[in-house]
């Protein structure tokens, strides 16, 4: 009869349980966007239970389940990425993945059952680049612990690299995380919300917005002009001085950007708008009745690049409705 193999002599100090905590499986590869995963951990020193130190929690990894080698590498500060897979520390700021592979409970969650002991949960993020959409990855984790490293595939690495089963703290990788292409919207999906102004002089705060399809609004974090303005003329008949004029405001902030090459006339243009507007930009449109023809002005269209709620790249154009005049109505194309 053949003897059982003798069980491995563990640590003293040693992580005894894991769960594994994720709510979102999907995410676009667009470097910003981003999933948070969890790990829940006990850990105990000489069978009693024990607090994980701050610098044993710093040294928390999100692996490959399937090749437990493989670390995908920190990008809070560089590049590195593992066949398109990236981890953070914190979170950017972007909104989860809305769709299918949103807001399911994973098994082992904190709502799979009571816990023995008190725990810690530790959180780190993954984003993805293009490449990730032809590599789903089943995230585990990995965590040194005096000179030893737990892995969540159900083993453990010695201080000299010897490595041993454990399979009491295997998650066994039932979660397969997926990046896909990001939406990209037409200029058809950008509303610009404006009055119509007649006087010849006046500063107006236009809207930019994108609301997919018509829908709801879909938040903008992020907003440049190129170039930061543009100027049109009532008409390009000598003596004319009525023209119009734009700036603009990022979402969330008040300064105006404007154009050097645009003189405001003897007017002061505005320096802010009226007060921050959250996940919406802001195109101010100044009238002035003072600005000789000047062809070396940008006339438009300006080109509008925006990073949206999802950390998407999104692109339109805005220019003055041709043809119009006695108006500074603005249009998307």
């Amino acid at each position: 009869m053949e003897k059982p193999e003798p069980r491995v002599q563990l640590p003293s100090r040693r992580i005894v349980k894991t769960e594994v905590q994720l709510v979102h499986t999907r995410l676009y590869s667009n470097d910003r966007q981003q999933i948070r995963l969890g790990l829940y951990m006990e850990a105990e020193e000489g069978g009693l239970p024990v607090e994980l130190t701050e610098e044993e929690l710093g040294t928390l990894r999100i692996i490959d389940y399937d090749d437990d080698r493989n670390t995908v590498p920190m990008s809070d500060d560089g590049p590195a990425h593992y066949h398109g897979w990236s981890s953070q520390r914190e979170h950017r700021g972007y909104d989860y993945y809305q769709g299918p592979g949103r807001s399911r409970l994973k098994k082992g969650s904190t709502a799979s059952g009571r816990r023995a002991r008190a725990g810690r949960t530790q959180y780190l993020y993954l984003s993805a680049r293009n490449e990730a959409r032809t590599f789903p990855l089943r995230p585990a984790f990995s965590i040194v612990i005096k000179n030893a490293t737990f892995i969540t595939t159900g083993a453990y690495l010695d201080a000299t690299g010897n490595r041993e089963r454990y399979p009491e703290i295997d998650s066994y990788g039932h979660e397969v995380l997926e990046a896909e292409a990001p939406k990209i919207y037409s200029a058809g999906d950008f509303t610009l919300d404006q009055d119509t102004y007649t006087p010849a002089i006046f500063d107006r705060e236009v809207r930019l917005m994108l609301r997919p399809n018509g829908g709801n609004t879909l938040g903008i974090r992020h907003l440049v002009c190129e170039p930061a303005g543009m100027i049109h003329w009532e008409h390009t008949l000598p003596g004319n001085s009525v023209a119009y004029f734009t700036g603009y405001a990022r979402p969330g902030e008040t300064a105006l950007e404007w154009h050097p090459g645009i003189h405001p006339g003897s007017t002061p243009r505005p320096e802010h708008i009226s007060g921050p507007v959250q996940d919406i930009g802001t195109i101010m449109v100044c009238g002035r009745n003072d600005l000789m023809f000047n062809g070396l002005a940008p006339r438009g269209p300006i080109l509008v690049r925006v990073i949206d709620a999802y950390g998407s790249d999104q692109t339109c154009r805005v220019s003055f409705v041709p043809g119009v005049d006695k108006d500074a109505q603005l249009v998307t194309s």
